[in-house]
């Protein structure tokens, strides 16, 4: 247990030190679609599956469930594999929309010069909407502005942006994330 309380320490001061510790208003949501807009970073949870998403690098997006929440509410993130970000909602009564696009735009990714990833997914009231982004290869790790977008027809739903900040901690960050407990 001390081991663990340490490492807590360290990671809280990490956060403190690179993120600033606070949630920036960067967010921008249609209220009379959600309820509940929620983002932040955590450690990447188990997958459940995974969809084909022809839009991105690799091709497809994992499925989670149940979400286990983030753990950091922060815009600032932290580029460390085994991490992962973005945006979770909860739709008002009655909202159903299909086929809304969720654009992940970022910096040029090393080699392919990708600068935008995106995915289809829906937006009711029956369930909660998650949408992130998990750093599982090196090549991801590009430091600078990240944005999640939700859009369908012309018309955004949110619009959220990141700042993925390069980090001296890496190795803590990795560790806080194999030992678990501070995921959710």
């Amino acid at each position: 247990m001390p081991h663990r309380t340490l490492l807590f320490l360290n990671i809280t001061a990490s956060f403190l030190l690179a993120c600033g510790g606070v949630q920036a208003e960067v967010t921008e949501y249609d209220r009379s679609v959600f309820q509940t807009l929620e983002y932040g970073f955590r450690c990447k949870q188990e997958t459940t599956g995974s969809a084909l998403a022809p839009n991105t690098v690799v091709g497809s997006v994992d499925l989670i469930d149940p979400f286990i929440g983030f753990r950091w509410k922060s815009s600032r993130v932290p580029a460390v594999l085994g991490l992962s970000f973005g945006v979770r909602t909860i739709a008002v009564p009655g909202t159903q929309f299909e086929n809304v696009d969720v654009v992940v735009t970022h910096p040029p990714l090393p080699e392919s010069a990708v600068t935008s990833q995106s995915w289809s997914t829906s937006i009711t009231d029956s369930n909660p909407n998650i949408s992130s982004y998990a750093f599982d290869y090196p090549f991801e790790l590009v430091p600078g502005s990240w944005s999640f977008e939700a859009r369908s027809k012309g018309r955004v739903f949110y619009h959220v942006n990141f700042e993925v900040i390069e980090t001296t901690d890496a190795a803590t960050w990795s560790k806080a994330c194999e030992i678990g407990g501070l995921s959710s």
